[in-house]
C-alpha cells in the first residue's frame, strides 16, 4: 500500500518584504504523482497565506488534485467563450456562487454572508454621480441626502 503525502505550504519571503506562500502536493497524493506547486504571491502577506491556507484545503478536498474549475495561476476563471448576448448573472447570483465557494466557515456564517448577499442586492444606490468623486463616502452621503 502507497503512503499517502499531504499538501503543505511553503512561505518564502520577497525581497520586498512581503510572504508569498506555494501550495505544494503531489497529484493523487502518492509519491509516485506528479509534483504541483500554486503560488499566491499577489496581496499582502496575511492575504498570501490566508489564500494559500484556503486552496490547500480545496486541494485536499479534491483528493489531492486540482480543485474543479481552477486554472494554474489565476484561479476560478469564467471561460473566455461566453455568449457576449448570453444574460448577465445579477450581483446576487454572483455573490452567492462565491459565498457557496467559501471552503472553511460554518454553516451559521454561511447563511449570514448568504443574508447579506440578498440584503445588498436588494440596497437601490441613489446616483451614479458619486462613483466619479474622489471623495470619501461619508462626505458623498451628505451630498445626496
Amino acid at each position: 500500500m502507497e503512503v499517502q503525502t499531504m499538501a503543505w505550504i511553503e512561505k518564502k519571503k520577497r525581497g520586498d518584504g512581503i510572504v508569498s506562500a506555494h501550495v505544494i502536493w503531489r497529484l493523487g497524493g502518492g509519491r509516485a504523482g506528479e509534483r504541483q506547486i500554486e503560488t499566491f504571491s499577489a496581496g499582502r502577506s496575511e492575504e498570501n497565506v490566508a489564500r494559500a491556507e484556503g486552496f490547500l484545503r480545496m486541494v485536499v478536498s479534491a483528493g489531492q488534485r486540482w480543485p474543479e474549475g481552477w486554472i494554474k495561476g489565476e484561479g476560478f476563471v469564467r471561460p473566455n467563450g461566453v455568449d457576449p448576448l448570453a444574460e448577465v448573472p445579477t450581483f446576487e447570483a454572483i455573490g452567492e456562487e462565491y459565498v457557496r465557494q467559501i471552503v472553511d466557515i460554518t454553516p451559521g456564517q454561511r447563511k449570514r454572508y448568504l443574508s447579506q448577499v440578498s440584503t445588498l442586492a436588494k440596497t437601490e444606490i441613489r446616483g451614479a454621480v458619486l462613483i466619479d468623486w474622489d471623495r470619501a463616502l461619508k462626505t458623498k452621503a451628505n451630498y445626496t441626502d
